[in-house]
């Protein structure tokens, strides 16, 4: 059996940048993220051997700081912390606190703030606090009834699909006059689902990795579910030997949120699952 790895996976730029932050301010002492610091299991219990555990609340951080996950946090939340003399180590990705900006920015204009976004997400929360009664869309038909004339800025939550984000553009252009368009999705996330969907089309069968809570990496499976048989695991244990059967080539890719240790552990369990065969 050959395995492929898609040439763009795993942690991007943001989820590192926390990763790297957090870890550099531990050193021997317990520190608090507030939230899960990006949307892996198997790297939130990392974390917690190194001493950095989840702060679901404010009021649940022990220490005299904690570190903002990558996702960012809404406006009210962090001025909640600093009210609590809290020191703030802020791994929000920056790309995603451009998003925040940009909201903001619009919504000082006047502008309607559309949101392409998964509504209960913690980015999409932070995001919308920056914009007061913004909307949040996940397709076309969830556009609101607004006037023609009405100002509408449309953003989005940096892991969507691009696809996704071009269609929405498009019917508001024809919906409305005064439309301001920034495509906030990362460049990261665009390669990883470029290289996926080209891996995709070269194997028997996918296999995603990363958190069930991960959007990037959920929206990974989608794409590559609509070419090949795809499945989305977070750790190796997962892993079926019926998926494997008379399978010759085998793809992988993981999320933007998804350590290098996971991915080398499926390998080397899909190369343990076919040894026999090649053996036999």
């Amino acid at each position: 059996m050959e395995i492929k790895i898609a040439k763009e996976l795993g942690f991007c730029f943001g989820v590192k940048r926390a990763a790297d932050m957090t870890l550099a301010e531990v050193n021997g002492e317990v520190i608090n993220t507030l939230g899960p610091l990006i949307h892996n299991p198997e790297f939130t219990k990392f974390l917690e051997t190194r001493n950095a555990y989840v702060a679901d609340t404010v009021g649940d951080i022990k220490g005299k700081k904690v570190v903002i996950r990558a996702h960012g946090i809404p406006k009210e939340t962090e001025q909640e912390i600093q009210e609590n003399n809290i020191e703030i180590i802020d791994a929000t990705c920056p790309y995603v606190k451009r998003v925040q900006q940009l909201a903001e920015k619009y919504y000082n204009k006047g502008y309607s703030v559309f949101i392409l976004g998964e509504k209960d997400h913690p980015e999409v929360i932070g995001i919308e606090s920056y914009a007061p009664n913004s909307i949040v869309l996940k397709y076309e038909h969830d556009i609101p009834d607004l006037p023609p004339e009405s100002k509408v800025a449309l953003i989005s939550q940096t892991t969507q699909k691009f696809k996704t984000f071009d269609s929405l553009a498009c019917a508001l252009k024809k919906r409305f006059k005064n439309v301001a368009i920034t495509n906030t999705i990362c460049d990261a996330t665009e390669k990883r689902q470029k290289a996926a969907m080209k891996l995709a089309k070269e194997v028997e069968i996918m296999i995603v990795i990363g958190g069930k809570n991960s959007s990037n990496t959920t929206k990974l499976k989608e794409i590559c579910g609509q070419i090949v048989k795809t499945h989305h695991i977070e750790t190796e244990k997962e892993l079926k030997k019926e998926w494997l059967k008379d399978i010759k080539t085998v793809g992988i890719t993981a999320g933007a949120s998804t350590p290098d240790f996971s991915i080398e552990k499926v390998v080397e369990k899909i190369k343990s699952i076919n040894t026999p065969a090649l053996t036999a």
